[in-house]
C-alpha cells in the first residue's frame, strides 16, 4: 500500500471549476465585500483574477456548493434558492427564501468551534440583513432571518464526553426581524457610506491602502508570563508588562517570558494575502494614505 497526497487531474479540476475570484461587475460590491475593511475588498478587485486557489482550499467550499445544488433541486414554487440579487451597486446571492413564511435562510459549513465561541454571529445578522434589504426592494419582505451551521468537524464521541453540548451536526440560530441599522446608522445610508469610502481608494496604490485593523485581522495580543525557576508553567500570565515586571520583582526566582500574540490570524484566511504589503511584512501600523 502507498499513500500520497497527490489526486486524480479531474478531482482538482472539479473543485476548481468555480473559483473564480475577480469581481466581473466591476461597478458593484457583494453583501460580503461590505463587511470587510476597504484593502482586501479593492486588492481582490484588482488582482483577483491573478489568484491560484489550492484544492484544500477549494474542499469545504465544493461541498458547499453540492448542498446548494440539492437545495436547488428540491425548490418548490414557494421558494426562491441560490439567486443572485442586484439592486444599486449592491449585489449578492442568498441561500434560500420561503415566501410563505417569509424567512430568509443562509446554510454554512463551519467549525463546532463556531458555536461554543458564537464567533461571528453579529456578521452572520448584518449578512442576512443585506440581503433582506434588497430583496425587500425588489417585493419580497423578510419577516425572520436563520442561519444553518452544519458542523463539519462535530463528532458524537466528543458531545457524549461532554467536550461540547452540541447534540447534533447542525443548529438553527435564529435572528429573527432583519436589521435596520447597522453601527446606528440607517442601512441605505451604511451602504451608501461604505460604497462611497471604498470608491475613495479605487486610485490608491496597493501599498498605500489603509491598513487591516486589529479587530479585523482576529489579532491577539502579546503577553508575559512571569516564570519561577525552570518550571515550564507560568506563575501567572498579564497583558501589560509593567504588572509582569512589577509581580516578578517579587521574586529573584521570577523571570519574564514574553509570548508573542499572532497580529495576522486572519490574514491566513485571506484570498489576497500574496498581494499585501502589510501581510508580508508583518506591518500592524495603520498606513494612514
Amino acid at each position: 500500500m502507498k499513500i500520497t497526497y497527490k489526486v486524480p487531474e479531474k478531482f482538482e479540476a472539479v473543485l476548481k471549476q468555480d473559483a473564480y475570484y475577480g469581481n466581473k461587475m466591476t461597478d458593484t460590491y457583494s453583501v460580503t465585500d461590505l463587511l470587510k475593511e476597504p484593502r482586501p475588498v479593492i486588492l481582490k478587485k484588482r488582482h483577483g483574477d491573478k489568484l491560484k486557489p489550492e484544492i484544500e482550499d477549494r474542499l469545504w467550499a465544493f461541498f458547499g456548493t453540492a448542498f446548494h445544488n440539492a437545495m436547488e433541486a428540491a425548490e418548490t414554487k414557494d421558494d426562491l434558492i441560490e439567486q443572485l440579487v442586484k439592486f444599486g451597486r449592491l449585489r449578492g446571492k442568498f441561500d434560500h427564501y420561503d415566501s410563505k413564511t417569509k424567512t430568509l435562510y443562509d446554510f454554512k459549513f463551519s467549525s463546532v468551534w463556531t458555536m461554543i465561541y458564537n464567533d461571528g454571529f453579529k456578521e452572520f445578522h448584518k449578512q442576512l440583513s443585506l440581503y433582506s434589504y434588497m430583496l425587500k426592494n425588489i417585493g419580497y419582505d423578510v419577516a425572520d432571518c436563520k442561519i444553518i451551521l452544519i458542523f463539519r468537524d462535530w463528532k458524537r464521541t466528543e458531545y457524549e464526553r461532554g467536550k461540547y453540548d452540541i447534540p447534533k451536526p447542525y443548529v438553527t440560530i435564529d435572528f429573527g426581524k432583519p436589521l435596520t441599522e447597522i453601527d446606528g446608522v440607517e442601512l441605505s445610508k451604511w451602504i451608501d457610506h461604505t460604497i462611497s469610502v471604498f470608491d475613495g481608494y479605487n486610485d490608491t496604490p496597493d501599498d498605500k491602502l489603509p491598513f487591516c485593523t486589529e479587530d479585523y485581522r482576529w489579532a491577539k495580543p502579546d503577553t508575559y508570563a512571569v516564570m519561577k525557576a525552570q518550571n515550564k508553567r507560568a506563575v501567572r500570565v498579564f497583558e501589560d508588562k509593567e504588572q509582569a515586571d512589577i509581580f516578578a520583582a517579587d521574586s529573584q526566582a521570577y523571570w519574564v517570558d514574553i509570548r508573542p500574540g499572532d497580529k495576522f490570524k486572519r490574514c491566513d484566511y485571506c484570498d489576497v494575502k500574496e498581494f499585501c504589503n502589510q501581510f508580508k511584512n508583518k506591518d500592524h501600523g495603520t498606513n494612514k494614505a
